[in-house]
């Protein structure tokens, strides 16, 4: 009986929690009539949930990578005359973090490695420039720019990009003729991927023309380095956590990490001092550990040869000759 009536307070709380958080946000005809003055080139249509997805975005506080990256990604869409409310894509894509990773596809602007390698950005074991923001920028605006060249429709444009243009061109030719509006292909469940359709308005809705709370976000400096350099060698002569140094230089995905010009070493401020001090230091213990750790290899790979010799040996059948004696 207690249980029971602790799991009805419990629904209550819950139901009491979404009936404010839901009378918290703007009315529909807000909604509708700001969006009529937002939208420029790339129509922002209403949708029943949006309500529920501006609150979630007016909640939170603009990420500090934002404010950092947003004139030269401003910069980049008006040096290819392409729509200026393309600068909140990032924004619902990934959330402006440069270290996003999911389903293949990494940076702040989502980007998947064909178009990646397309586009002229380095992919492989030592670097990824899909995590340079500049870089990865200029990239997927000429992504963008040839992918409304194809479809001559941004909403097409924008959905190709998350999704595929594939994707895309197997709606229209499953329902030609047919005049295909952006919530349909979330509503009718025509597409995977749909969440961007909310997440773009949303964020276009809160954002725009709006001065917001922003998370802090420490100074950083940028070292340059001619020589490999190990992530403990760093963090042993900093003392910056391993994580620290990851997170600050997602471009660098080899340990020791590879010079690639024209990109540095990215490090807190207040870093910069000791790394300079130690500098001569990093590189010896860089050279040290790569050493060692070849040393390590190489007596592994001995241990498994030695191990695989001898199984081969206990598999090998042993013969022995007998004679028989008369009588």
């Amino acid at each position: 009986m207690k249980w029971h009536h602790k799991a009805l307070l419990l629904l209550a709380g819950i139901a009491l929690g979404f009936s404010q958080a839901w009378a918290s946000a703007p009315d529909s005809v807000q909604v509708c009539r700001r969006l009529s003055t937002l939208q420029r080139q790339i129509p922002l249509p209403y949708h029943n949930t949006l309500r529920e997805t501006i609150t979630h975005y007016d909640a939170k506080a603009l990420p500090a990578e934002f404010v950092l990256y947003d004139s030269l990604i401003t910069r980049e869409i008006r040096n290819n005359n392409l729509p200026e409310e393309l600068r909140f894509f990032p924004l619902a894509l990934t959330g402006m973090n440069p270290n996003h990773h999911r389903d293949n596809r990494a940076g702040v602007w989502h980007l998947s490695i064909v178009p990646a390698l397309y586009y002229g950005l380095t992919v492989n074991e030592d670097h990824d420039e899909r995590y340079s923001v500049e870089a990865s920028t200029k990239a997927a605006l000429r992504y963008l720019s040839d992918l409304y060249a194809v479809f001559g429709n941004w909403w097409d444009c924008l959905l190709a990009y998350t999704n595929s243009p594939a994707a895309i061109n197997q709606v229209k030719a499953r329902h030609p003729g047919l005049t295909i509006e952006p919530w349909d292909y979330r509503d009718q469940h025509w597409l995977n991927d749909t969440d961007i359709i909310g997440n773009f308005i949303a964020c276009n809705y809160v954002n725009n023309g709006t001065k917001r709370e922003v998370t802090s976000m420490e100074e950083t400096v940028q070292c340059p380095f001619n020589r490999p350099l190990s992530i403990d060698a760093i963090s042993k002569y900093t003392d910056l956590p391993r994580k620290i140094i990851l997170m600050l230089n997602p471009l660098f995905t080899s340990d020791p990490i590879q010079p690639l010009a024209p990109y540095s070493l990215c490090l807190p401020k207040a870093s910069e001092a000791r790394f300079e001090a130690n500098r001569t230091r990093i590189y010896d213990e860089t050279d040290r550990l790569e050493v060692q750790a070849e040393e390590q290899a190489q007596a592994a790979e001995k241990k498994a040869e030695e191990k695989a010799k001898a199984a081969v040996k206990a598999q090998t059948p042993r013969y022995i000759t007998y004679t028989v004696k008369s009588g």
